[in-house]
């Protein structure tokens, strides 16, 4: 704006101030010539200001901002550096837990010490107490999953590595679980070895619901089991009476015959990997065969009556039945013939939750009845000494 035009936008300002121009009514008389206004008087104050404002130069318009042009375009991002993982493949891994049926176990408690090597050059090895038990041509890592090929026949290994902890499916009996040193391992929920059995114990008393089952766990083999029962055989008509009694790695059965009014007794007996076959109206014997004591873990096992407890103890399918026995109506829980095998076993269990009868229902050899009176836990030590018989070789 050019500052000819101030003066007249100061005059058009007093105007508007003054009201000059009048609104409605007759027309004014033409202007007549005024005297000069008084100094001080109020259109004196006006002039002055009006002038004093015209001989004010307006302020310029601030001139735009000019853009920096090098703040256009955005800087440019640095090149990504190349991802390093925090545990390449290549080092080695120490076992700190196993998984089996669904249970990990801490290791630390052990003094098992087992160290996994991947090296450089493709080939592994597996140390456990300073020794080396495995040794490995290969190992190929594609994105999580790893595979190990042993030396010699053994079939290879597979496994999951991620963030430093190898989880190895050992041919899928169990898993074994390794970490690089630094290696956050408190994802993996692992139980110590008492954990894990009260665990196991309790998944597994919620899974059974069978008498035989309370049967099975109310028997110690270690601190002693006793049975009594009778065995009635069709052909030739017989009665076989047993008297059982096993304590840890002891066991003895004594058997009573009676057929066509014979009556005779046999011993066996097992001690320390020797089995003995024992007459003991005669106190003589022999020694009827010799094993590795590990062979027979449990030596009651030999027994008919605890062997098929024990068998379908842990079975948690079975049907449930009502069987009569001598007029007498008792709860049946009826387990299928196990793998390989064709005998359903049956088990009656009276009003009181007693175990009566075992009955071994096989398709070939037909029903073999088991009349049982007695399952505790009280033993007699002293038939566990044998030194009066006469024994050969």
């Amino acid at each position: 704006m050019k500052h000819t035009n101030r003066p007249f936008c100061a005059l058009l300002t007093l105007t508007l101030l003054l009201g000059l121009c009048a609104c409605g009514g007759a027309a004014e008389p033409a202007a007549q010539p005024q005297p000069e206004p008084a100094a001080g008087s109020a259109f004196s104050s006006v002039t002055q200001a009006v002038e004093q404002a015209a001989e004010t130069p307006e302020p310029e318009p601030a001139a735009p901002e000019q853009e920096d042009p090098k703040s256009e375009a955005p800087a440019p991002e640095p090149e990504p550096e190349p991802e390093v993982p925090a545990f390449p493949p290549e080092g080695d891994y120490t076992m700190f837990a196993t998984e089996s049926e669904g249970y990990v176990v801490t290791t630390e408690a052990s003094s098992l010490v087992s160290v996994l090597t991947l090296a450089p050059d493709g080939t592994g090895r597996l140390v456990m107490d300073g020794e080396t038990s495995e040794v490995f041509s290969q190992w190929t890592l594609e994105g999580e999953d790893l595979t190990l090929v042993p030396e010699g026949e053994d079939p290879p290994l597979t496994g999951k590595l991620q963030n430093g902890i190898l989880v190895l499916d050992v041919w899928g009996m169990y898993d074994i679980y390794f970490a690089r040193d630094g290696a956050d391992t408190s994802a993996v929920q692992t139980l110590t070895p008492e954990e894990a059995m009260a665990r196991q114990e309790a998944d597994e008393a919620a899974s059974h619901t069978s008498l035989l089952y309370r049967l099975w766990k109310s028997l110690d083999p270690e601190a002693g089991v006793h049975l009594h029962y009778v065995l009635t055989v069709e052909s030739p008509a017989s009665t076989q009476e047993y008297d059982v009694q096993g304590q840890g790695r002891l066991y003895y059965s004594l058997r009573t015959t009676e057929v066509n009014g014979y009556v005779g007794r046999h011993l066996t007996f097992f001690q320390d990997g020797v089995a003995y076959s024992l007459q003991p109206d005669a106190m003589t014997g022999v020694v009827a065969a010799t094993v590795s004591p590990d062979t027979v873990p449990v030596p009651l096992g030999m027994d008919a009556v605890f062997s098929a407890i024990q068998n379908s103890a842990l079975e948690v399918d079975y049907d449930l039945e009502s069987r009569e026995m001598d007029g007498v109506t008792y709860r049946a829980e009826v387990f299928p013939p196990a793998i390989g095998h064709t005998a359903e076993e049956v088990f009656l269990f009276d009003n009181a939750g007693r175990l009566a009868y075992y009955i071994n229902e096989n398709e070939l050899l037909g029903q073999t009845v088991y009349a049982i009176d007695t399952i505790d836990e009280v033993i007699d030590p002293a038939l566990f000494d044998i030194s009066g018989y006469e024994i050969t070789q």
